[in-house]
């Protein structure tokens, strides 16, 4: 009988995703605080978002609904969360290697 081999995770987000979502994320930031300066937009300090639903990654990151959805399941999986189960900004960023103060000052931008 033939050794089983392991099978290749594959990451959430590919490398290349990754850096342009890290660029998206950084414009949209810089544009809110631009326009705060303008006074388009208020400056205000509100709760911080602890937790990432899938509504975020259509927001944020311009994603379609099930594309959204596709990526939290696979986030939910390596974060070693059931179906459904609410997930982090934590563990959120843990399992997509993405930078945790980024993904949540994007988030704050939201709520």
């Amino acid at each position: 009988m033939p050794p089983k081999t392991a099978a290749i995770e594959k990451p959430v987000f590919s490398e290349d995703e990754l850096s342009d979502l890290h660029k998206l994320l950084n414009d949209q930031i810089a544009d809110h605080m631009h326009r705060q300066k303008l006074g388009e937009l208020p400056y205000c300090k509100k709760i911080p978002t602890s937790i990432v639903e899938t509504w975020h990654l259509v927001h944020i990151f311009k994603k379609t609904q099930r594309t959204a959805e596709r990526k939290m399941a696979l986030a939910r999986k390596r974060a070693g969360k059931k179906p459904g189960d609410p997930i982090t900004v934590k563990q959120f960023c843990k399992a997509t290697k993405m930078d945790e103060f980024t993904v949540q000052r994007a988030l704050d931008l939201l709520t």
